[in-house]
């Protein structure tokens, strides 16, 4: 019984598999690229783009 409470007590993201986590963000990193017009880009999404590219930077 103790074991299923500890399990419960933690956050979402650390019950979620890692492998799981990863195709998660592989879809939603496909899916901001498809809305952000991938080679295409409208102004405004160019300048969205820009914007993400300093945390892109430090993530790196």
């Amino acid at each position: 019984m103790s074991v299923s409470r500890q399990s419960r007590s933690k956050p979402i993201w650390e019950r979620i598999p890692l492998y799981l986590q990863i195709v998660i963000a592989l879809i939603l990193a496909i899916g901001l690229g498809v809305l952000l017009g991938g080679g295409n880009p409208s102004p405004s999404a160019a300048e969205f783009s820009k914007g993400l590219a300093i945390p892109c930077t430090l993530v790196l």
